[in-house]
């Protein structure tokens, strides 16, 4: 099934973007962990 593809590639990509935006503004971790863990 396609969109079980697609949902997992776009989790996937928000939580490599929530992982980037936190390496650069150097948030604190569990601020971060907190939606990727969601």
């Amino acid at each position: 099934m396609p969109f079980i593809g697609i949902h997992v590639f776009l989790v996937l990509l928000s939580t490599s973007h929530q992982l980037t935006k936190c390496l650069l503004y150097k948030v604190d971790l569990g601020f971060c962990a907190g939606p990727i863990v969601a």
